[in-house]
């Protein structure tokens, strides 16, 4: 952070306004002010209910090698790309387009011995419900999720994974919410 902000690229603001998505706290934004371009810095991936630094254990064991601009730097590992491509489905919902097709593509494309190795990342690192709703949000992600013996996704997650419209999450918030005083928290939050 320090050295992004010495380049010029002061740090955004980057909390969630919504408290249904207080759970997307995974990052912080770095954006140059003269040409918008920014860097985004991971401590989590949303949908993990792992602390920071056992998500940071696991994912960056067995990192390989890519190049990027022609500077070779370390990336996720296959089963670690195939539960962030789940993952990131279930963040945006599979309206967006990039996720919903990054995701289609690993699904495709990956063995199911990847899937395997994503399916006991996501065990370890307490995702199972990012990452089913992910999973069968997409197509064939539904029978791939079955053969992981992936359990039922809960209400949060599905309503995400499946694009349901801003505001839905509150709503799930308030009906779960035990007493009058939670609801009013809610409510007059944002």
């Amino acid at each position: 952070g320090s050295v992004l902000t010495h380049l010029g690229y002061p740090r955004r603001a980057s909390a969630p306004d919504d408290p249904a998505l207080r759970a997307d706290e995974h990052s912080v934004m770095w954006i140059r002010a003269q040409d918008e371009v920014g860097v985004e810095l991971h401590w989590t991936l949303v949908g993990l209910e792992a602390t920071s630094a056992s998500a940071w254990e696991a994912l960056s064991a067995g990192t390989r090698p890519i190049n990027v601009g022609g500077l070779e730097m370390r990336s996720l590992s296959d089963p670690g790309r195939a539960l962030h491509l789940a993952l990131h489905l279930a963040q945006h919902g599979r309206g967006i387009e990039q996720p919903a097709e990054d995701l289609r593509r690993g699904v495709r494309q990956l063995d199911f011995e990847v899937w395997t190795g994503a399916r006991q990342l996501s065990a370890r690192l307490g995702g199972d419900s990012a990452f089913a709703a992910g999973l069968r949000a997409c197509p064939g992600g539904e029978e791939l999720a079955g053969r992981l013996q992936l359990p039922s996704a809960t209400t949060y997650w599905t309503l995400r994974a499946q694009g349901a419209p801003r505001g839905a999450g509150r709503l799930r918030l308030l009906a779960e919410a035990p007493g009058w005083r939670q609801r009013w928290g809610i409510l007059s939050e944002g």
